[in-house]
């Protein structure tokens, strides 16, 4: 009851009460978010993994071991059960399938081969269930797709031209960008005319999401232009959340309401067009964000000499439109049909 008594809860009498599932960023409530809470493996499983690390089962039945690591080439030979699940665990994968295949299966074969053992020790020794129940059923099409998806890529990679674009006549360009490590914020931007420096900033923000820092880190940026004189404002960033939100083309989360409806309040004030840009078009305001971690004060620079050295270079970089190269991972979309 103290803890709740403590708690600090801002109240907004002219704004109308909302319920907000905290399981899904956006607020909103979701099989899929309500499906993760819920989703564990089952207990009788993980209780018997938990007594086989700890040696209280006979578990560690090599031949078995050995056909299934030998698939992903894992060691087996020489290490404990528990260091065979670290290999498991650690092991990199290729592809989606893949990777559920990694973290199921150890805990899934240590099961079998306990209930086996039980069953030939009880005199009532347990067959394979698939062909127990589906004798007809042939399991080996089913073994060699799994192999084969442990041994593709999923996916190819695109790669697309960007590059940092000089704002029209009149206008000002304001980059922005956050940045959370080890649970601490910061964030950074630049203001730019044609290819000249007005001003750049960090800004240490403390604990809190990356969503907010993105927030917090444009919401800076907008009130110092507003208040020295700068009323026509092209604000990039490289978080389309925020995007979409600001622009009323997704659901507000929750966590950064409060700096929405502040933007949104401001952009009736000043004339500010916000869009999206990729993170290689958006390296200056990326590096003062990283860079805000190294100093517990807000920094403002009104010069190029002022900003550190390591902006330096990618500011001229962009003065020149000199082009970067964004590669991308696409996957294909993946289709399993049941027997």
């Amino acid at each position: 009851m103290a803890t709740i008594e403590a708690m600090q809860i801002r109240l907004r009498p002219l704004v109308q009460d909302t319920p907000v599932w905290t399981a899904n960023e956006k607020g909103a409530f979701s099989v899929a978010s309500a499906w993760n809470i819920f989703r564990k493996v089952p207990f009788k499983m993980c209780f018997t993994v938990w007594r086989a690390l700890r040696d209280r089962l006979p578990t560690d039945a090599r031949n078995i071991w050995r056909i299934i690591c030998g698939v992903k080439g894992i060691p087996f030979t020489g290490v404990s059960f528990r260091m065979l699940l670290v290999n498991w665990w650690k092991a990199k994968t290729k592809n989606p399938v893949e990777a559920c295949l990694i973290n199921c299966l150890p805990i899934v074969t240590t099961w079998e081969i306990w209930k086996a053992i039980c069953g030939v020790k009880y005199g009532s020794e347990r067959l394979n269930i698939v062909n127990t129940q589906f004798p007809k059923f042939n399991t080996k099409p089913i073994r060699s797709s799994v192999c084969h998806l442990f041994n593709i890529n999923i996916g190819f990679k695109k790669t697309i031209i960007t590059k940092w674009n000089k704002p029209p006549a009149f206008f000002v360009k304001l980059n922005s960008d956050g940045s959370c490590k080890n649970g601490l914020c910061g964030g950074g931007g630049v203001m730019d005319n044609l290819g000249c420096l007005i001003a750049a900033f960090t800004i240490n923000l403390g604990p809190g999401t990356s969503n907010w820092t993105e927030a917090q880190s444009l919401l800076f940026g907008i009130k110092w232009c507003i208040n020295n004189g700068l009323h026509c404002i092209l604000v990039k960033t490289d978080s389309k959340l925020l995007v979409d939100c600001l622009n009323g083309n997704n659901c507000v989360p929750w966590r950064i309401s409060d700096e929405i409806n502040e933007l949104r309040s401001l952009r009736e004030q000043t004339i500010f067009n916000l869009n999206h840009c990729f993170r290689e078009s958006n390296q200056v305001a990326d590096k003062l964000a990283s860079l805000s971690h190294e100093s517990l004060q807000n920094q403002l620079f009104h010069n190029f000499d002022e900003v550190p050295r390591q902006v330096r270079g990618i500011m001229n970089m962009d003065k020149w439109s000199l082009l970067a190269f964004r590669v991308v991972d696409k996957r294909t979309y993946i289709t399993f049909e049941p027997p």
